[in-house]
């Protein structure tokens, strides 16, 4: 197997930028964007794939069902490449107050499920500009392993890669063994 470079990754992620903004230009509605948050270089591995079909995805189509959101969804499309695992929506809804109040929403699945800790959520206006937490004034994403924020761990190295690793994969088995 060809070993994953970081340029390699950067170049998927980047693919992906201009593939939401191709669907902001054709469909002029918001974006959600569901990625695994996976450690290291192999972010697409069978047991990523598993988890986000087993768990991840039943568990957001029950979230928004749920809340009924799911009717303004126009289309959604996996993502698999050297930047990891996900699902783009291209969701009807344009209004800045009402993607707030749907990013709030997303941040709450990501406190009352566990596993939603592996998971990055998106959210994108028309004009290609995230809604983040700051812009909610809710603190950034805390470290896998530590209560610092993830940000500065990764700038300061604090973990190694293959402890986070161990922990992602150790998180994704025990999910996969309660189903």
């Amino acid at each position: 197997m060809k070993k994953v470079l970081v340029k390699d990754i950067l170049h998927a992620k980047e693919k992906r930028f201009f593939l939401q903004k191709k669907l902001l230009q054709k469909y002029q509605q918001s974006l959600i964007v569901i990625n695994l948050n996976i450690p290291g270089a192999k972010k697409n591995k069978k047991l990523y794939q598993i988890f986000f079909n087993k768990v991840v995805k039943p568990k957001w189509w029950f979230f928004l069902q749920k809340q009924q959101l799911k009717s303004k969804i126009m289309l959604t499309q996996e993502l698999k490449d050297l930047a990891g695992i996900g699902l783009i929506i291209v969701y009807q809804e344009n209004y800045p107050s009402f993607l707030k109040i749907l990013k709030k929403k997303f941040l709450y699945l990501e406190q009352i499920e566990k596993n939603f800790m592996l998971v990055d959520i998106d959210l994108i206006d028309p004009l290609h500009r995230f809604i983040s937490r700051i812009d909610l004034q809710q603190l950034p994403r805390n470290c896998f392993l530590c209560s610092q924020p993830a940000k500065i761990c990764a700038i300061q190295k604090k973990h190694s890669t293959e402890n986070l690793i161990f922990f992602v994969d150790s998180l994704i088995i025990k999910a996969l063994e309660q189903i």
